[in-house]
């Protein structure tokens, strides 16, 4: 049961997804290619790990937010140095944390030592990765740790 609701999660963000994708077949492409398409993509993901999966949507969110009340034209500016260095912060403390997770090791296991490729991660789906979890990771990075010790 708990591998068909993850299932159905996913399809309901495909759907959602759909209405705003432009995929290799096309912005002009009709709903069942794009559909067609972001299920290949989803078939891709799924055997890749879902923590790190939720962690990178919640940082993409986040950066698209923050373009977005920066007002228009912002994808375009090159970000201000403490933009730029504050994010540095933020993806050096996402990826002290994430080589500390349980899921790390896991994928090492699987893909370097076992060699097997079948890792057994922690989280099924992304869809089952809390938010606290999430928001963990990707939270400040103690003052005198971070990647500008000093500076």
């Amino acid at each position: 049961v708990r591998g068909q609701q993850a299932e159905a999660g996913d399809e309901a963000q495909l759907a959602r997804a759909a209405k705003k994708a432009r995929t290799d077949a096309g912005p002009a492409a009709s709903a069942e290619a794009q559909l067609r398409v972001l299920r290949e993509v989803l078939a891709a993901l799924r055997c890749h790990c879902p923590f790190s999966l939720a962690a990178t949507l919640a940082h993409y969110a986040r950066a698209a937010a923050n373009i977005e009340t920066a007002g228009e034209g912002a994808e375009q500016a090159a970000p201000a140095l403490h933009e730029l260095r504050a994010n540095m912060e933020l993806e050096y403390g996402m990826a002290v944390r994430a080589v500390a997770r349980p899921d790390f090791a896991e994928g090492v296991r699987a893909v370097l030592v076992d060699k097997c490729r079948q890792p057994t991660w922690h989280h099924t789906s992304w869809a089952d990765v809390k938010g606290a979890e999430v928001a963990e990771l990707m939270s400040p990075v103690p003052d005198g740790q971070g990647l500008y010790r000093g500076r």
